[in-house]
Formats: structure tokens, sequence, C-alpha cells
């Protein structure tokens, strides 16, 4: 097998690239002035090449795209219009390259911010929940959903659309709360954060790419009937309870400051995936 990756140096494809067995060949794109987020310990064939200038003739004879790139992930600032960009214009752009090219298959990273509002109506989200996202970047990746939805199964490509929850792990943007949380513990300092009570599902970025690299072996179905899944635990644990095992784990000298920083504002208390 031959699959080509976008997003290869960012956090979860990374990990992702990491894991992937030596058997299958790998291609990624990359910006010129991009550096991986992790070391990256197998053989990869780097195309230097913005998204935003693919051709058809830079994803001949592949079998699968597996698209992680991005912009805009929570802390991360991007204009409306650069999400818009990436994350719905390239996307498209991607897809119908795969389509002129002959790619049957694409295994997408989607958000479980796209879900926004429907967190407040379950205890569990399902993956087939309301679409009802709170920001510019949930917006922007629930719109590229919806057209990747469409054009897949009436193109004929295989698409997994893999919803990830709250993810955590080297090399992660410092401004998230795990390396920021580890950061702050392996300095002594103390760490201000919300009052902690809301309810997420933490998964590790390593079990995320593991759940992706299990989507390479799953054969498509027949009737292009795109697949739709939450990457997530199943658990919902409040985030106090989380920096609190984790700054114990990391022997913090420091201590934990909840209720120092403000809670966001229409924000969902409870974010648990239905797996």
């Amino acid at each position: 097998m031959k699959i080509l990756i976008t997003g290869g140096t960012g956090f979860i494809g990374g990990h992702f690239i990491n894991m992937v067995p030596d058997n299958i060949k790998i291609s990624a794109i990359k910006r010129s002035n991009s550096k991986s987020k992790i070391k990256i310990n197998r053989k990869v064939k780097w195309v230097e090449k913005d998204l935003t200038n693919l051709v058809a003739k830079d994803l001949n004879n592949f079998d699968c795209i597996v698209h992680f790139a991005s912009s805009g992930v929570s802390p991360q600032i991007a204009t409306k219009k650069q999400l818009y960009n990436i994350n719905v214009n390239c996307t498209k752009s991607l897809l119908k390259l795969a389509s002129e090219t002959g790619i049957g298959r694409v295994i997408m990273a989607g958000s479980c911010i796209e879900y926004g509002l429907s967190a407040n109506k379950y205890k569990k989200i399902p993956s087939h929940a309301a679409l009802l996202p709170t920001t510019a970047y949930g917006s922007s990746k629930a719109q590229a959903f919806n057209y990747a939805y469409k054009f897949c199964k009436k193109s004929k490509i295989s698409l997994i659309y893999n919803r990830i929850f709250f993810v955590f792990g080297e090399g992660q943007y410092e401004g998230n709360l795990w390396p920021s949380l580890k950061k702050a513990a392996i300095t002594g300092k103390d760490f201000p954060m919300t009052t902690g009570e809301q309810i997420r599902d933490f998964i590790s970025v390593k079990e995320v790419a593991s759940a992706f690299l299990r989507d390479l072996s799953i054969d498509p179905p027949k009737n292009f009937q795109p697949q739709v899944k939450n990457i997530c635990s199943g658990k919902g644990v409040s985030t106090l309870k989380f920096a609190n095992y984790w700054w114990k784990k990391w022997n913090a000298k420091g201590n934990l400051l909840p209720g120092k920083i403000p809670n966001r504002s229409n924000e969902p208390i409870r974010f648990v995936g239905k797996l």
C-alpha cells in the first residue's frame, strides 16, 4: 500500500507516521518552512508543497489519502479566511484531485468541536448527532465534512471521517492544557486554570494514531457509504481531576490554582463521545 499524508509534520500526523509499518510506503505534504512536532523515526518521502498548490500529478499512484492538515485548532489563532481556505477549500481541492487520479480511499481527521451545542443534548455524543458548532473553527470543519460526505459518496470514494475528542500528548501545541500543565510541573511553578468542572473526553495521541492506523485495514463498503466515527475514550472526567492526575504523576512542586482563569463563555459543561 502507498499512502499520501497531509499534516504529517503536525502533532497527530507525526505520531501516526511513526506507527505505520515499513511495508506501507508513505509520502507526506509539508510546507518548506514546516518542522515536525515530534521526531520521525521511519522513512518518509516529503513533498515540499503548500496544500493550496497541489496538482493532479502530486497524487498519482496512491492507494489512500490520510488528511490531517487543519488550521486554527484551539487555542491556536486563525482568521476566518484562513480557516475557510485551509479547512474547507483545500479539502475540496484535495478530494477533487483524488477523484481525478483514481484514489479510492480517504481517511479524514475531524473534530468533536463540530458538535458544538449538541454536547448539551447527550450524556455521550453519538457520531450522528447534529453539527451545531459555536466557533469559527468548528464551523469550518463541519463545512468540510458536509462537502466530503456528499462528494465522496457521489464520486465512489471510500471515506472514513474520524471526529477526534480531547487529544493530548508529546508534541502538542504548548498552549494546550496538557503541555502547559507539564511545563509548569517540571519547572516547579504554580498552574492557574479554570474551575476545572468541565467534563471532557480525554484520549492520548497514541490511541488516536492507532485508531487511524486500524482504518487502513478496513475493507471499503461496496455501496461507498461514508463511515463517520468518534475517536474518543467514551469516558468523561473533569478537567480538574485530569490535571490533578498528571500533576501528581509528574511530582509537581507547585500548586494547581483552579478558578484563577475564567471559564469560556457558551462552553458546554459536558463533552463526552459515544464509541
